[in-house]
């Protein structure tokens, strides 16, 4: 059982609605989202928003704002034969990861992540069209029009 109005319980309750993410990545997206934890009127503590933009039983608006500060914390792609390598903004790289292993799963033998860096190694037969064409789900501003 999870304490009330703690990032664990907002955290399982992310995941019920089916976002996979990290307690780190809650953490930044709680303060990319400008939400604090406040005493409502019985004087309990809830997570509430400043931002107006944000309302709780809009999850499409969330998940919107979550993929474009995934377009924008993509900064590049560039390969080696077939071998991918992704530059983000420092944090970035690990939930970029977590689309690629979720969005194609049986398309890399190794989708290797650090703060800012990610590596993909694609199976035999993957080629780099297939890489950028994947990279296109999980960041839809991402331009795959580009010839290699």
């Amino acid at each position: 059982m999870y304490a009330p109005n703690t990032q664990t319980k907002l955290l399982m309750l992310l995941r019920e609605k089916g976002f996979d993410i990290t307690q780190t990545t809650l953490a930044r997206d709680i303060k990319l989202l400008n939400i604090s934890k406040m005493p409502d009127d019985s004087g309990h503590c809830k997570y509430m928003s400043t931002n107006k933009e944000i309302l709780p039983q809009n999850p499409s608006l969330f998940r919107k704002k979550v993929m474009s500060t995934l377009s924008k914390g993509f900064i590049s792609i560039e390969f080696s034969y077939n071998l991918g390598v992704i530059k983000t903004t420092p944090g970035v790289a690990n939930e970029i990861s977590r689309c690629i292993k979720s969005k194609a799963p049986n398309m890399f033998i190794g989708v290797i992540t650090t703060n800012d860096t990610i590596l993909l190694v694609p199976k035999e037969g993957i080629n780099k069209q297939d890489i950028t064409d994947m990279l296109a789900i999980c960041i839809p501003e991402y331009k795959k029009d580009k010839e290699f």
